[in-house]
């Protein structure tokens, strides 16, 4: 079918057992209905459409094509399905199917196949919102769930909590999801029976999906309030989230988020304080330190927050630590003994040398604070209620033996003097007394 009209309130049935394409010479043709009702071969796309009515699906397949088919109209009828289905995998996701959804509530249906007739659809029922434009693509993998989608974003990994390769434990299926609006629904991934994680972790039952995180590169927590059954995933009222998902098994779910784990010295201790952005069957974390960077120890245990979709905060202080250097890292535990480890934290031997010194105290007009820094620092004047009084940033100088900083107007009394690094924090009392 080669065209450059549209096809204004009328029908386009493309029928017989012949392959067709939809060849529109790089032109977005409007269909009106496009009705696919073949016996046997394919309808192929060859350039992007949009279709104003309905693409009814009556018989046979609509092969994407790397292609997008744009429905231009909000009823949840605008496609229908009786037989045949959506072809999409394409491992670039240029295979899309857009539904201009907006505020229209109900249940879509993105009838997608695979070549071989599976019919795998992805289901979303609008409940709330302006969905906008709802773009869906998807692909089947091999057994090794390879290859990773490439855009619109990169996956890096198919890492587990455990830092292994988690493809045993992962349906052979990506699936990219973009949202232009906001929406609330619930959502329902179809796989194909042969693209089951292999045993142990072939229980449909026992599946759930997950979402990439492409600012951590990283998989989420599980979406909340998921039920499973042969086949399919359904996440109930979720707020919908553009990105690439999969679904794997709830025994090796894919990675716990840490957004950051450092050590620095504070006073005469080492504070080490690391942040969590999700956690899946977290039991507790352990602060290990080492001397020689291969043996490490614990010196102290927090206890996780077993499931978590939002950002959880830690710290933990080493109140004797070791002369010399020494390193730092975050051993985590799950539910069932497994664990993993982070990245390793050093501090440096002169860190822990490091006094704050100043004169005269009491003070009157200028405090006088020695440089014992080999980096740009921040120094702070604080009152006892913890506001910030003064504030100056130093630009280190290995010309300046003390750096002066003036008081003026401040009342008398007592206060903290506080010094910060990258890796350096330290506090004490002084008093204004003039």
């Amino acid at each position: 079918l080669e065209t450059d009209f549209k096809q204004t309130n009328s029908f386009v049935n493309l029928i017989g057992t012949n392959n067709q394409i939809i060849n529109t010479n790089s032109f977005t043709e409007v269909f009106s209905n496009l009705v696919i009702n073949k016996s046997a071969g394919t309808v192929t796309l060859s350039d992007n459409i949009n279709i104003e009515t309905q693409l009814r699906l009556q018989n046979g397949l609509f092969d994407l094509n790397g292609n997008t088919a744009f429905i231009i109209n909000s009823f949840t009828t605008s496609v229908l399905r009786n037989n045949g289905g959506v072809v999409s995998e394409n491992v670039t996701n240029t295979s899309k199917l857009i539904w201009q959804i907006g505020t229209q509530n109900g249940l879509f249906t993105f009838p997608f196949s695979r070549l071989d007739g599976t019919y795998i659809p992805l289901l979303f029922s609008h409940t709330s919102g302006d969905a906008g434009n709802f773009s869906v693509s998807t692909y089947g993998t091999a057994k090794s769930n390879v290859p990773w989608p490439t855009f619109p974003i990169t996956v890096s990994n198919l890492n587990s909590v455990y830092g292994v390769n988690d493809s045993d434990a992962t349906v052979n299926r990506f699936w990219q999801l973009d949202i232009s609006g906001t929406a609330v629904g619930n959502l329902t991934f179809n796989y194909a029976p042969d693209e089951l994680p292999v045993s142990p972790f072939n229980n449909p039952s026992s599946l759930k999906a997950q979402l990439y995180n492409s600012l951590s590169s990283t998989w989420q927590t599980y979406l909340p309030s998921q039920s499973a059954a042969a086949n399919y995933v359904t996440v109930s009222g979720y707020n919908m989230v553009s990105g690439p998902y999969a679904i794997t098994n709830v025994n090796s779910p894919l990675p716990i988020e840490l957004l950051s784990f450092d050590a620095k010295v504070y006073n005469k201790s080492v504070k080490i304080n690391w942040v969590t952005l999700s956690e899946t069957n977290n039991d507790y974390f352990n602060v290990e330190r080492s001397k020689d960077g291969i043996n490490f120890y614990s010196i102290g245990e927090i206890k996780g927050s077993i499931n978590s979709n939002s950002i959880n905060k830690y710290e933990l202080f080493d109140n004797k630590p070791l002369s010399g250097i020494s390193y730092y890292r975050l051993k985590q535990t799950d539910l069932d003994g497994r664990f993993t480890h982070s990245k390793i934290s050093p501090i440096k031997f002169s860190d822990l040398n490091k006094v704050l010194q100043f004169y005269p105290n009491p003070c009157g007009q200028k405090i006088y604070v020695k440089n014992i820094f080999t980096e740009n620092f921040i120094l702070q004047v604080v009152d006892l209620t913890g506001k910030i009084i003064i504030d100056k940033q130093i630009v280190h100088s290995i010309n300046d033996e003390y750096i002066d900083i003036e008081l003026g107007n401040i009342q008398d009394g007592i206060y903290l003097l506080k010094a910060t690094s990258n890796d350096f924090v330290q506090k004490t009392k002084f008093i204004i007394s003039r």
